[in-house]
């Protein structure tokens, strides 16, 4: 007989707090079968799937087995509770039990995590490694049978393991920084900072404690009209600042002689630290062989991973802050390969008057201008201003930082739509769980067909960097929001959907 309370299928279903007290008191351990606790009745984590509500109370059992009981709260939030007395047999919840996780697997998680507390690895590992051919979809089991493997010191297959589980899930901190700890017991340490770095990417505005205390080096400081700008040197990567807002940052390995061998060893390569860098490849891979305008140089991290994975890709850059542009010439590299191989042409000028005289019809426009503000300038979320780029190239890519639950990013998306220019799709740069709320790097395109599949970053190369290329690359697709859901969005919050006045002319 199945038991209650362990799954959500067979949740304990309360109609009063009486009876949410009873189920607790007598829910028994799924390790010893004792219903006595050593610690006293918590607050539950509230859970909702379709318009189930389900509340998970913790029960830490005497044998300090830590069970966590399931009950569906519908009937006990609903006023109206009588007139659904049963709710566990009534349709209306039986049809909303097609979207549970199966019963077969989280009952087995359950036996996983008594195998574990007994100290029963191997049965543990068995478990998981059976749920995970059962459902190789599913995060947890392949999460598990990372923890596992550390705790029996096997830290080469645990970090194996935990990888397996970030494919699935790349915003799982605990499996970052598991796999952390499992690289630093291997003396991988760079690998580990980088599982640090990718913590605090996806989450900025949290303290992600890290071991490690990089040796960061300022390699230059000068000011220029929009601020100071600073070369800085953590250690793995380099990074070009404006007031401390990064503008780009590149790994030091592999370095810039993985492209020309009469470059120096440990100066910055091909592969960018930011994740809306990664994003970048997403355009290029509707242009493979095609030529694209870059408006905003940064460090050139964009435009060099562009060029080091499309061959036949040529790109043209403008930029109006000259200072910049001779600091990222100074310090990476592969910027003057790329003009002398002839497949790069970095301009210094206006965007807005480059594009009023241009007459070169491109491929595609890449848009990433930002100097210093956490926003770009009003002008450029214009409808004279986007008008200009569809007169120059036909399909538009945007590098635009916003949340959805605010009106920048939505007064943008209105002046391409008064462009008869709609964007088709956005792609975010970290979880869902941050589009409304939190500012982040969007990348918004006019472009109405799907990214081609079979497109792998940096092909011919191997490393940790690449790797985590890879996985954000795969990851930042998976997580795309229609034109039409954004609208959706901005009318539930009732936020204004105006463009940005056109720029005056004198």
């Amino acid at each position: 007989m199945t038991k209650s309370g362990i799954s959500l299928r067979n949740a304990y279903c309360p109609r009063s707090v009486i009876e949410i007290n009873h189920f607790f008191d007598e829910h028994t351990c799924s390790s010893c079968g004792s219903s006595e606790i050593s610690s006293i009745f918590g607050e539950g984590k509230t859970l909702q799937y379709g318009d189930v509500i389900f509340a998970i109370f913790p029960k830490e059992c005497v044998c300090g087995f830590n069970n966590h009981i399931i009950m569906v709260m519908n009937s006990v939030t609903d006023n109206n509770s009588n007139s659904n007395p049963q709710i566990a047999g009534n349709k209306w919840f039986i049809e909303q039990k097609k979207s549970f996780p199966p019963q077969q697997l989280e009952e087995m998680l359950i036996a996983s995590q008594v195998a574990i507390h007994n100290g029963r690895y191997n049965e543990a590992i068995a478990i998981n490694q059976e749920l995970s051919s059962k459902f190789p979809k599913s995060f947890q089991p392949k999460y598990n049978i990372g923890y596992i493997l550390d705790k029996l010191g096997r830290y080469d297959d645990a970090v194996v393991a935990y990888d397996d589980a970030l494919s699935i899930n790349s915003f799982c901190t605990d499996a970052l920084i598991n796999k952390a700890l499992s690289l630093r017991k291997l003396s991988r340490n760079r690998e580990a900072r980088q599982c640090y770095y990718r913590l605090q990417q996806l989450y900025p505005d949290t303290i992600v404690k890290s071991p490690f205390t990089p040796e960061i080096t300022m390699l230059t400081s000068t000011s220029c009209p929009y601020g100071t700008l600073k070369v800085i040197d953590d250690g793995d990567s380099l990074m070009l600042t404006i007031d401390d807002q990064i503008q780009g940052s590149v790994f030091k390995d592999p370095s810039a002689a993985i492209i020309s061998p009469i470059l120096e060893l440990g100066t910055p390569g091909p592969v960018a630290r930011s994740l809306f860098a990664v994003a970048w490849l997403i355009s290029a891979c509707h242009s493979p062989n095609g030529s694209g305008l870059v408006l905003g140089l940064g460090c050139g991290a964009g435009p060099v991973m562009i060029l080091s994975n499309f061959p036949n890709i040529t790109l043209t850059v403008i930029d109006i802050n000259p200072t910049l542009i001779q600091l990222a010439f100074n310090h990476f590299p592969l910027l003057q390969y790329y003009v002398d191989c002839g497949r790069l042409s970095i301009i210094e000028g206006d965007a807005v008057q480059f594009l009023e005289n241009n007459e070169t019809r491109y491929d595609f426009i890449l848009f990433d201008i930002y100097n210093g503000s956490p926003k770009c300038a009003h002008e450029f979320g214009s409808r004279y201003f986007i008008k200009l780029m569809c007169n120059s190239a036909e399909k538009i890519w945007c590098n635009i930082i916003g949340c959805l639950g605010q009106p920048h990013l939505h007064r943008i998306l209105a002046a391409f739509d008064e462009t008869d220019t709609p964007i088709q799709r956005l792609f975010a740069t970290n979880s869902e769980l941050y589009w409304m709320v939190q500012h982040l790097n969007w990348l918004i395109t006019t472009e109405e067909n799907d990214t081609p599949l079979t497109f792998i970053p940096f092909s011919e190369l191997e490393g940790p960097t690449v790797r985590s290329v890879r996985q954000d690359f795969k990851t930042i697709q998976s997580m795309q929001v229609t034109r039409h859901k954004a609208l959706e969005i901005a009318r539930e919050l009732n936020i204004q959907q105006m463009p940005y006045p056109d720029p005056i002319k004198v």
